[in-house]
């Protein structure tokens, strides 16, 4: 009769950590997953600023080159900085790409290992 009660007791007991276990991961996820989203959003809304910010400059060095040369030519001088500028970032895409992402993500999802001081 005690073994019964002990072995449902025990039951009970890992029952409920392992309900406490799944609510502290959804707990864990939705906290991550709102600092991915709003990394994700304050990256597009700087991409987006700065393409904006990238167009009105092109068309203001495009109208000051207009005045010194042929407007075909001032156009496609801006053109090939833009071609340049793409070929730049294709090349060295890992270090400013690709590593930051990583970095972040494996942040977010990996927990640093923690110091116990007991030893």
């Amino acid at each position: 009769m005690e073994e019964t009660n002990n072995y449902s007791l025990l039951y009970r007991l890992a029952r409920r950590l392992f309900r406490l276990k799944i609510e502290d991961a959804r707990i864990v996820l939705a906290a991550k997953l709102t600092k991915f989203l709003c990394a994700f959003i304050y990256v597009y809304i700087g991409f987006m600023l700065s393409l904006c910010l990238l167009g009105f400059i092109a068309v203001a060095i495009g109208h000051q080159l207009c005045e010194i040369m042929s407007p075909v030519w001032a156009y496609l001088i801006i053109a090939a900085f833009y071609l340049v500028l793409i070929a730049v970032i294709l090349l060295v895409k890992k270090y400013i790409i690709v590593n930051p992402i990583a970095r972040f993500i494996s942040r977010l999802i990996v927990e640093p290992p923690k110091n116990d001081s007991h030893a």
